[in-house]
């Protein structure tokens, strides 16, 4: 996995936001997808530094690492698959979470099965990819193509 395009895609995909606003559903957030913490002791209207949001966004990066591997088990889908694809697994689990990427169990049991034009197929007919638009036509291209490999 090539983490510099990792966190080139999501800073695409998430944008960067150095003052804490409230996002879609409503919920505090700030820098690169950070959900707000009590912990992190900020508030709707604050502002970070870029130093503070390069935290935060390795940290949130490394944890949902993290989550992957703890359920590499339930996620066969991930492990010995191309990097583009493992990246794009890491893109929907940060985005998701890994409660919300497992709530695709069709898209990871193709995957698993290297049938990528299924897999595919499942992302590009769900709801999340209307939620989220180029976010998930980046990401269906890059699972087709892995079929192409």
């Amino acid at each position: 996995m090539d983490r510099k395009r990792l966190e080139a895609q999501l800073v695409e995909d998430e944008g960067k936001r150095l003052i804490v606003y409230k996002d879609s559903l409503g919920f505090p957030t700030v820098g690169i997808g950070h959900l707000v913490t009590k912990a992190d002791g900020l508030f709707v209207g604050d502002t970070i530094s870029d130093e503070r949001c390069d935290a935060l966004f390795q940290a949130d990066l490394d944890n949902t690492i993290k989550f992957i591997q703890a359920y590499h088990q339930t996620l066969m889908a991930y492990e010995g698959q191309p990097d583009t694809v493992q990246e794009a697994i890491v893109n929907m689990c940060f985005n998701l979470g890994i409660k919300g990427l497992l709530g695709f169990p069709h898209f990871l049991a193709d995957l698993a099965a290297k049938n990528y034009e299924a897999a595919a197929h499942e992302l590009e007919t769900s709801l999340w990819s209307k939620q989220v638009g180029a976010r998930a036509a980046r990401i269906v291209s890059v699972i087709r193509q892995a079929g192409a490999l």
